[in-house]
């Protein structure tokens, strides 16, 4: 008899959350809303993007081979730009790439062109211009953020 009480006990223990670990919970929850809203009042702890003015400003879109050579092409007057063979081009391909993927999800066509802007704080950034997404180009490395700066018509400064 004595052993049966044992089992139910030790079923018992076994089914209850240790109380220390759901307070500790709790608490991680009420001090994640409360740095939020501290964050959100007094401007301590957050990021700002700041808007600058544009300096320069190029519609690209791309067009893809059958040899999976990619040409990327000024959206607006068809001119080539650059031509990527097959093993060229990793950080542009993965980018479009990324960007045709959230088209895709999202049932819209790909033949829309992407925004490249050149801000006057220095920020690259890559849109897309049906959804809306920005990519910060900055973010990914001097060397990749100058893959896609070549792409820029600096002659035709903040069109």
């Amino acid at each position: 008899m004595a052993h049966g009480t044992f089992a139910k006990a030790d079923m018992r223990r076994g089914k209850t959350f240790p109380k220390p670990l759901l307070i500790g919970m709790g608490l991680m929850v009420v001090f994640s809303i409360v740095a939020a809203a501290f964050g959100r009042m007094t401007d301590i702890g957050t990021l700002h993007n700041p808007t600058t003015a544009p300096v320069s400003i190029r519609d690209i879109s791309y067009l893809r081979a059958d040899d999976d050579t990619i040409t990327i092409v000024d959206a607006r007057s068809g001119e080539a730009i650059k031509i990527l063979a097959p093993e060229e081009g990793g950080f542009l391909r993965g980018s479009l790439r990324g960007i045709d993927r959230d088209r895709k999800l999202r049932g819209i066509g790909l033949d829309q062109p992407w925004r490249l802007i050149l801000w006057e704080d220095g920020a690259l950034t890559l849109s897309d211009t049906v959804t809306g997404q920005r990519i910060n180009l900055n973010g990914f490395g001097a060397t990749n953020a100058a893959a896609f700066a070549a792409l820029l018509d600096t002659r035709r400064a903040g069109r």
